[in-house]
């Protein structure tokens, strides 16, 4: 290692000094990130699995009537089960392989983080874009309820539905991977694509809510009409 003291000496400036310093430190800043990520990964994973099994024991123990709205809830806290089961494992796993004190990094080593970082990420993008479309479902689903309709009452709803769950997160593991090995303007395409879907379902949510909102604010209108004409003529309440 380079001595910091004739690094920046004003008589031997040396530049290779320079970026060797400049690199530990980018190096350290990052590998304190990662570690800190790692933990609480670490910490949250438990949480994240009893948790959400506890509301999957509680929507599925009969004890009151359950609606399409609890499917899609429990649909919900599944996928975040098994990113606390799965994901959240796995990406602490990947810096620990790292951390002993020899500091050598083999091939199997090597092999071990690439399959990891690989599982971890698919099955992380496949999970977190099924929240994604789930958490879409179910504002349009509160909005329609709201509205004395619903979103899966035909079959073919129900098929359509199960479609995008399935589909569209399939499309974006397959996206990365294509991204990953492929980055012309395929990988630009794709990316577009990703960006277009995820920016429509922020929408669709944001949609769904005002038109909710709206629904309750006019409830809410009639309701106080009602009172107010029930009230005529009588002394006033305070």
């Amino acid at each position: 290692m380079y001595n910091k003291t004739s690094c920046f000496s004003l008589d031997n400036l040396d530049l290779r000094c320079c970026f060797a310093e400049a690199a530990e430190m980018k190096y350290k800043t990052y590998f304190s990130i990662i570690f800190a990520s790692s933990i609480v990964f670490l910490i949250l994973s438990p949480v994240a699995v009893v948790g959400n099994a506890l509301i999957l024991a509680a929507i599925w123990k009969r004890t009151f009537q359950r609606t399409r709205l609890y499917v899609l809830l429990s649909g919900l806290a599944f996928s975040d089960f098994c990113i606390g089961l799965i994901v959240q494992p796995l990406l602490a796993l990947l810096f620990f392989l790292f951390l002993d004190e020899s500091g050598v990094v083999d091939a199997q080593k090597n092999l071990n983080a690439y399959i990891i970082t690989h599982v971890g990420l698919m099955s992380g993008t496949f999970f977190s874009n099924v929240e994604l479309i789930l958490i879409t479902l179910l504002s349009i689903e509160r909005w329609l309820h709201m509205s004395r309709r619903s979103l899966m009452m035909t079959p073919h709803r129900r098929c359509l539905a199960v479609t995008l769950l399935l589909v569209v997160p399939a499309f974006f593991v397959v996206s990365n991977v294509v991204q990953q090995l492929r980055r012309g303007r395929l990988g630009v395409a794709l990316t577009i694509i990703n960006v277009v879907v995820i920016v429509l379902c922020y929408l669709i949510t944001s949609f769904a809510y005002y038109k909710l909102y709206r629904i309750i604010r006019q409830h809410q209108q009639q309701v106080q009409g009602n009172q107010s004409s029930q009230n005529f003529g009588q002394p006033a309440i305070n």
